[in-house]
């Protein structure tokens, strides 16, 4: 699931990009890295509408902002 949230994970305000690593332990971390001047990055706005559609996408195979043409 982790992998599918950093595949569908889009910043609406700069082109981030997502990557998942795994500790040690096997945890997986998703690590989201924003443009410099990304008003997300910055703390002006919050990522949370951004990864709350990349979840939804993740758990229902959709883009967030579209259907996909498979």
């Amino acid at each position: 699931m982790t992998v599918a949230l950093a595949d569908a994970y889009e910043c609406g305000h700069c082109n981030s990009t997502a990557r998942v690593t795994k500790d040690e332990r096997g945890i997986s971390h998703l690590w989201i890295s924003h443009d410099d001047g990304c008003p997300v990055l910055a703390g002006t706005l919050p990522a949370a509408p951004d990864l709350a559609r990349a979840a939804d996408a993740a758990a229902s195979d959709q883009d967030p902002f579209g259907p996909k043409d498979h």
